[in-house]
């Protein structure tokens, strides 16, 4: 059980709870900003794989890069099809978008997350944090990873290290 912080309302947060349970099926997305676009074809049919064949209904992006994008937007197509799933940003850093900016993003994610203890590291080092956090509580992870190193690899890493499954586009 993780705490979440409700960002409906900025001035005001409340702590909710998020359970995932065995029902939930959760996949992450990581990859490098730079992605080129013509993966989002593969994005979406490797996500739309996980629906039916493995019940995911949850999905999480960080929200930074074309390969975030294209993931985000790969999810709000299917859900089209698709109803039962969600989508989620995942956030690095508390908002400090105003209460407009933050409805918008409300509109494009069906919720926002903060995990519990992001708020304890420098914000330097909140990207890595947050991506370790997505890693280890995904279940699956659809990646994008063409080198050895940086952000997109360590988190790709990580979810092996702890037996997810994890999916790289670049194989």
């Amino acid at each position: 059980m993780d705490m979440i912080f409700d960002l409906s309302d900025r001035l005001n947060f409340k702590v909710v709870f998020l359970w995932i349970v065995e029902l939930n099926k959760v996949c992450t997305f990581f990859g490098h900003r730079n992605a080129p676009s013509y993966l989002y074809a593969s994005i979406k049919q490797q996500a739309e794989i996980l629906i039916k064949t493995a019940g995911v209904n949850h999905f999480w992006v960080g929200g930074y890069g074309n390969f975030d994008m294209m993931a985000a937007c790969s999810i709000r197509e299917l859900k089209r099809t698709y109803p039962h799933i969600h989508l989620y940003l995942i956030l690095a850093y508390l908002p400090q978008q105003s209460k407009s900016e933050l409805n918008y993003l409300y509109n494009l994610y069906d919720d926002l997350i903060y995990p519990e203890g992001m708020e304890l590291f420098p914000q330097r080092l909140s990207i890595l944090k947050r991506n370790a956090w997505m890693a280890e509580n995904c279940d699956y992870a659809i990646c994008y990873v063409c080198a050895t190193h940086g952000g997109a690899y360590q988190a790709m890493y990580i979810a092996k290290q702890k037996q997810k499954n994890v999916i790289n586009l670049i194989q």
